[in-house]
């Protein structure tokens, strides 16, 4: 059974987020991105596994959902994130 707190996205609807963690329920995969379990596809499994820790955005396209990966930076004494990589992730 999927919890009523989870969310998911609409088409060009995006969470971005330290992702915390991962797990499977009912067939999706179901991720800890920022304060938010996001529901998504079996299939991005694979994908986020090896990100937990990193700070990610996956946003959801008519298509696909666009993984983008993001790498702390530290200037002085701020932090920010910067567009590390973009992944195209068909379902």
């Amino acid at each position: 059974m999927i919890d009523s707190k989870v969310h998911r996205l609409g088409f060009y609807e995006e969470s971005v987020g330290d992702l915390h963690n991962i797990r499977e329920m009912d067939g999706y995969i179901m991720s800890s991105i920022g304060p938010v379990v996001v529901i998504l596809p079996h299939e991005l499994g694979a994908k986020l596994r090896p990100l937990i820790g990193s700070r990610i955005g996956i946003l959801r396209t008519e298509q696909d959902y666009r993984l983008r990966i993001f790498q702390a930076s530290k200037t002085g004494s701020t932090t920010k994130s910067t567009l590390m990589n973009t992944i195209r992730c068909q379902v």
